[in-house]
């Protein structure tokens, strides 16, 4: 009888809360004030590397391209997160493209996880998250620094420099609103 009604009361919060109406993240950005266009230049780059000889795979510093990185970020509309807790909550989304300085090329930047939007979300910090092709982007639009991840090789059991993880630490800049 107890255990019924302690299943009945959980269930009961827990319905409470999947179906509270979405309310506003606090944490997250609502006032566009992100959107521009944001030039990048790398500082540092390294990764691990296998060496033929010793058989291991070894952390090295790789050398840097210098390419310049175009981030456009644009302003786009509202987005319904779902918390861990299954509360729906909104926030303003930003569409962001990518491209090389000089390249007439651009890219989607894209979060998926918990957003299921193609638009991106930036906290009040300017904090945000994105993927484009097979580049995990994290940046901070308030301190102006950016990391680029290539996460594959290694982990797929192949022993060769075919596909290389590395990370790439760079400055930003906001050339235009």
């Amino acid at each position: 009888m107890i255990r019924e009604a302690i299943l009945i009361a959980g269930a009961t919060i827990v319905g409470n809360v999947v179906s509270v109406a979405a309310q506003i993240d606090p944490d997250l950005d609502q006032t566009g004030k992100y959107a521009g266009v944001y030039l990048c230049l790398p500082e540092a780059t390294g990764g691990v590397w296998y060496d033929d000889k010793s058989n291991k795979w070894l952390g090295v510093k790789f050398t840097l391209d210098n390419e310049r990185i175009l981030f456009k970020i644009k302003k786009g509309e509202t987005i319904e997160k779902i918390t861990f807790l299954g509360r729906k909550t909104t926030t303003l989304g930003y569409s962001v493209k990518l491209g090389s300085v000089g390249s007439l090329e651009e890219n989607g930047c894209y979060r998926w996880e918990e957003f299921r939007s193609a638009l991106v979300p930036i906290s009040n910090e300017g904090f945000f998250r994105c993927t484009s092709n097979v580049l995990d982007y994290t940046l901070n639009l308030d301190t102006m620094r950016y990391l680029a991840v290539f996460a594959y090789g290694f982990v797929d059991g192949r022993d060769n420099n075919n596909s290389t993880p590395s990370i790439t630490a760079g400055k930003c800049s906001k050339i235009s609103d």
